[in-house]
């Protein structure tokens, strides 16, 4: 074979989406070397037939594939690709580490991210002449971003919205909450039921308008940061995605947060009762569409000209399912100007429904009691032994109210009294190694039990002997009331979702959906109805068509786990299903997949060695180390309560220190420490220890509190410390700090700067924070 027809080949598996831009570069740098050939780049670059753009993924991504991306194809010839990052210092990271036009647009978030890529010098200079849909853009929308790369633009912009205060009505009224706007978030009255965006320029925002300051303007930062203590002092947690939110107020956890527009949207639409007031000199933002130095400028500003037509641009907004106003040529509903905000007044006879938008001029507090018309026909709550099919939809009833069903409601009428999954005496030998010693587990009809432990613990043994992929050496299993040790897997009824997903890459995502439909004899007239009732469950409606190759690794997820459940399993099995996705996808899908198990009420086996993971979806938790069982519980009993020093270093971190017994009374058990003196555990986490003898004393490092050296005691128990190291991690900061000869560690969150090392410090914890096991 010549040379030629060497990179022709290598070509067209590019091209075809075989080898990546990076890799079909490096094969023709080798090629060169070893044949001294001239690496063609520079010629390809001007014959482009494809663009990357990057995005959120989710129904962001298949707004911009349908609305979009495929239009522009067709139109262009030119394909558009498009990837999913999970976070913007991740994605930046790739992107300084690529070759150049390996990157080629990023859907990014706003000026502050627009600054940071200016700054290391990715940015470009945009022929404007060549996208003129930019002129139906709200001139000072743009004008942010010229300000930064001194007139000229690496962007256009693309969607605003607005981060206003979200409310549960049927604890907080409307009157309510206009009455005390943003100081509602540092109200006594809902402490443990306020909650935030984990975000510190939100916390300063907010902060100054809870103190009656311009947050543009703020002058007294003092002020600032005492609300945001306050506030962290009344939260009951920091929100870390839009997926979050929405399940902190769906499932009533939290009365009142700030969120994003859209989400709050979402909820509404599924018939949650939650508010949306934007308070006076509210947080607004919006995004932008970034290209990055070394991309094929033409084709890219041509791809951006196409997404800023109103037409396109509008149908990407209704198809994101946004609410009004959150995308590029919508305003707001429920306002009285709630028209688009990027439309100029000559285009409106587009449609004849918008109208100029004075969203950058208007008075903000408005009350938005829904951002868009509730759906009407609501369903009416349903029975344990009524519910529906998950997928056959069989059965349903109409409902008035939008409950879910019950926690653990199973999709067919069979008993729930009894135990879906028993381990019984099951132990698993290798030869000479045993891998899993003698377990009885018992898993309840409907629940979401979580296998967890280190790698090695036994945990996946154990979950491959439920599916029938391995025979217990001794012991039994029962799935209901039925002994499986001897009946084939393809018999059992089990869902299973593995770790590496297992698509087959030749057949469509509807031929992967219902290969488990065909294998047992579904008529065929059944299969295409069942195979989009569970597109439908995991959110992909219109994938169907595609090939895996062509999705994000959260979309194949969710198509494996569609796959599953759309045999209506008895046990839903999960093998590390999160594990290949980046952080804070996996944090979004963990909150999807938590929320379909719920809806569809089938018993659920996770593994997982990811505490996060299983402390966030668990119904149980079962802790394994060295193929033993540790701890069973619920994840607060887990975490709160250990039953081992094991259980209390695996999950979080935690301070063991030696302490003796000194005695036990009503109040609890009575510790004598030796690094901190006298503490008294309570009853309920001391169960296991004696009336006297050694003991430990659990305290967990984010109860550990660092304070100045001079802070009076007020009821904690303190000790005078030196910080050794700062671990600095965004929103907290883990410090290792040293009292007397020991050494501790503690996790805070951050109030202004952090302690510098070898700073004079105190140490603090409450006594009904810690618990305590039996001593060595």
């Amino acid at each position: 074979m010549d040379n030629t027809t060497r990179y022709e080949r290598l070509r067209e598996r590019y091209m075809n989406g075989d080898v990546d831009r990076r890799t079909f570069l490096g094969l023709i740098g080798a090629a060169g070397a070893a044949y001294g050939l001239v690496t063609p780049y520079r010629a390809f670059a001007q014959d482009v037939s494809q663009v990357r753009f990057d995005g959120w993924g989710g129904v962001v991504s298949e707004a911009f594939r349908q609305y979009a991306f495929d239009p522009y194809t067709k139109e262009t010839g030119i394909e558009v690709v498009d990837g999913t990052f999970g976070g913007g210092d991740e994605y930046l990271s790739r992107v300084k580490a690529s070759q150049p036009g390996e990157y080629n647009i990023a859907h990014l978030s706003g000026v502050f991210d627009y600054a940071r890529y200016h700054g290391l010098d990715l940015s470009t200079e945009l022929n404007e002449d060549n996208i003129p849909n930019l002129q139906y853009v709200i001139p000072k929308l743009v004008d942010v971003f010229r300000k930064v790369s001194g007139g000229s633009l690496s962007c256009v912009p693309y969607d605003y919205g607005t981060t206003g205060l979200a409310y549960n009505r049927k604890h907080i009224s409307d009157e309510e909450m206009k009455e005390k706007g943003a100081k509602i978030l540092i109200d006594e009255a809902y402490k443990g039921k306020i909650a935030g965006w984990g975000d510190w320029r939100t916390r300063i925002w907010f902060g100054a308008l809870q103190t009656g300051q311009d947050p543009n303007n703020a002058e007294d930062m003092d002020a600032v940061w005492d609300a945001i203590r306050q506030h962290r002092d009344l939260a009951l947690k920091y929100w870390g995605s839009g997926a979050e939110l929405m399940s902190l107020l769906a499932e009533e956890e939290i009365y009142v947060t700030e969120g994003w527009s859209g989400r709050i949207y979402a909820l509404q639409e599924q018939g949650h009762d939650i508010g949306y007031y934007d308070p006076p000199n509210g947080y607004g933002w919006q995004e932008c569409l970034f290209v990055i130095k070394g991309s094929p400028m033409e084709p890219c500003e041509e791809l951006l000209n196409f997404m800023l037509a109103p037409e396109t641009s509008i149908a990407v907004a209704e198809g994101r399912e946004l609410p009004a106003g959150a995308g590029p040529q919508q305003g707001r509903a429920g306002r009285e100007d709630p028209d688009a905000a990027r439309l100029r007044p000559e285009r409106h006879a587009r449609r004849s429904d918008l109208r100029r938008s004075g969203i950058l001029e208007r008075p903000r507090g408005g009350m938005v009691q829904d951002l868009r018309p509730r759906a009407e026909g609501l369903l009416r709550p349903l029975s344990r032994a009524s519910l529906p099919s998950p997928v056959t939809g069989e059965g349903r009833e109409a409902r008035e109210t939008p409950a879910p069903p019950a926690k653990g409601a199973r999709h067919h009428g069979q008993d729930t009294s009894m135990s879906s999954v028993i381990l019984r005496d099951i132990v698993k030998r290798f030869h000479q190694f045993t891998a899993v010693h003698r377990t009885t587990l018992e898993i309840e009809d409907g629940a979401f039990v979580t296998l967890l432990g280190p790698s090695g613990c036994g945990k996946t043994t154990n979950l491959r002997m439920i599916a029938g992929l391995l025979d217990p050496t001794e012991g039994e299993i029962l799935i209901g009331d039925k002994r499986v040790n001897d009946v084939p897997i393809h018999k059992r009824n089990l869902g299973i979702v593995f770790q590496n997903y297992a698509l087959f890459p030749h057949k469509t995502v509807a031929e992967n959906v219902a290969f488990g439909l065909k294998y047992r004899d579904v008529p065929k007239s059944e299969i295409e109805g069942r195979v989009q009732k569970a597109l439908d469950l995991v959110q992909l409606p219109d994938v169907g068509g595609r090939y895996p190759k062509a999705l994000s690794g959260g979309q194949q997820q969710r198509i494996a786990l569609a796959r599953a459940i759309v045999i209506e399993p008895d046990v839903l099995l999960l093998d590390e299903p999160l594990s290949a996705l980046d952080a804070n996808l996996r944090e979004d899908m963990r909150v999807e997949l938590k929320r379909i198990q719920e809806r569809i009420g089938v018993t659920t086996v996770f593994v997982t060695h990811d505490q996060s993971e299983a402390l966030a979806m668990s119904d149980k938790i079962v802790v394994m180390s060295a193929g033993r069982v540790e701890q069973v519980g619920s994840p607060a009993e887990v975490y709160n309560t250990p039953a081992s020093e094991f259980v209390a270093n695996f999950l979080g971190a935690s301070n063991i220190l030696p302490a003796k017994v000194a005695g036990r009374d009503g109040e609890g058990a009575r510790l004598e420490a030796d690094l901190f003196g006298p503490v008294t555990v309570p009853a309920e986490r001391a169960a296991t220890l004696d009336g006297a003898g050694a003991a430990k004393l659990v305290l967990r490092a984010e109860k550990l509190l660092l304070r100045p050296q001079d802070t009076p005691a007020d009821g904690m128990v303190s000790a005078p410390a030196t910080v050794e190291t700062v671990d600095y991690q965004g929103q907290t900061v883990r410090y290792f700090v040293r009292v007397g000869e020991t050494q501790l560690q503690a996790i805070n969150m951050i109030d202004g700067s952090p302690y510098a090392e070898g700073q004079a410090v105190q140490v603090a914890f409450q006594p009904k924070d810690c618990a305590a096991l039996p001593g060595a």
